[in-house]
Parts: structure tokens; C-alpha cells; sequence
């Protein structure tokens, strides 16, 4: 599907819309969110895969509920990256960011 690097939106857009098109998929989803997404990353972006160490919440956002997502605090006087973050920013690499909430505004 995708070609090259593909961005934590494109990733996190596939899955949502996915899980909004597929109820059995929405479910694995929501039961076990590592599994569900991994297996359909070797499929549709095989290129992608979620660094070991990473877990991934899903929760299904309801009319009266809002979640916020809150970035990691700053590090403390270290200017290094994590492997897992400079993977992140180096390609969008991984799943994050709007996943599992409105992603209009994403």
C-alpha cells in the first residue's frame, strides 16, 4: 500500500479507518492493540514495524468521554534521543499521535 517511509499519521489514519470499516478488527484492536496492529502492519506497510518496548493503547472515545494525549515530559539536561524516539522522527517510524481519538484535527 504505502511505498518508502510512511508517517505516523498515514499509519495511525490506516488502523482507525480500518477499525471503523471492520468490527472483528476494531475488536482485536481494543482486546490486544500490539498484536491486531503488527499483524496488519506486516500486511498493508510491511516496511513498519512497532520497535520492541513500544505499547500501544487503544481505548473508544464515546460522545461523553474526551481523552487528551500528553506528550513525555522534557528530559532532564540529556540532548540524546532514545532509539525509539530518533526512529520516530527520523522517518515516522511507528504508530502514535491521534490514534484512538479525533483525528480530524491531526
Amino acid at each position: 500500500m504505502a511505498s518508502g517511509k510512511s508517517t505516523a499519521k498515514e499509519l495511525s489514519d490506516y488502523i482507525v479507518n480500518k477499525a471503523a470499516r471492520d468490527d472483528a478488527f476494531r475488536q482485536k484492536l481494543i482486546a490486544n492493540p500490539n498484536a491486531a496492529i503488527s499483524t496488519e502492519l506486516a500486511v498493508a506497510f510491511p516496511q513498519v514495524k512497532i520497535p520492541a518496548g513500544v505499547k500501544i493503547n487503544v481505548v473508544e472515545q464515546s460522545a461523553d468521554n474526551v481523552y487528551i494525549v500528553l506528550p513525555p515530559k522534557p528530559r532532564a539536561k540529556s540532548d540524546e534521543l532514545s532509539d525509539v524516539e530518533l526512529d520516530v522522527v527520523a522517518g515516522g517510524y511507528g504508530v502514535s499521535g491521534c490514534m484512538g481519538y479525533n483525528t480530524t484535527s491531526c
